[in-house]
């Protein structure tokens, strides 16, 4: 009765520690008697499949991203390259706006010469004009005393001749 009495007894408390405990499909957190009802009730399988489910999950999700990242380091080489062209258009541009602007300034010194000259030249042309006007009615007098001069030279020499031909009638007849 002893040897049974031993076994009632273990089995007794060992029981009572069953009762006590709570069983948890969690293998980390379940102890012995949680793996045993985990392993026969399949809810370590169903965690498994949950987890492989989980995991292939994870997986797409990463191929997604590094898809996303390989499309996204595309479309940023393109957006590199494409500001190193419009950086070089701009700086083409910039160079072409200051030869611009030095032909610009180089005109506007040409136009500014040509204005002086042009006003020094009408100067010129004015008084050039007013020494012609000078020089026409000078000549004109001129012409005008000799053409007088010799109109009176004409009219002597023919008032002259004149008194000639009656002294010829004269001693003709």
């Amino acid at each position: 009765m002893g040897v049974i009495m031993k076994y009632y007894g273990t089995l007794l408390i060992l029981g009572t520690v069953l009762s006590a405990c709570t069983v948890i499909d969690d293998p980390s957190e379940g102890g012995l008697l949680g793996g045993v009802y985990g392993l026969g009730s399949g809810a370590y399988d169903k965690r498994i499949a949950e987890r492989d489910a989980h995991l292939a999950d994870l997986k797409a999700a990463h191929t997604t991203t590094q898809n996303t990242q390989e499309i996204l380091q595309e479309e940023k080489a393109d957006h590199q390259t494409e500001l190193a062209i419009l950086q070089q258009q701009s700086q083409h541009l910039h160079r072409d706006i200051k030869q611009l602007h030095h032909e610009i300034t180089q005109v506007k010194f040409k136009t500014k010469q040509a204005q002086q000259q042009q006003k020094v030249l009408l100067q010129r042309q004015q008084k050039l004009a007013q020494r012609t006007i000078v020089l026409q009615q000078q000549l004109k007098q001129e012409h005008t005393t000799e053409l007088d001069v010799y109109r009176a030279e004409e009219q002597r020499l023919v008032h002259e001749i004149d008194e000639l031909r009656e002294d010829l009638f004269l001693l003709e007849e």
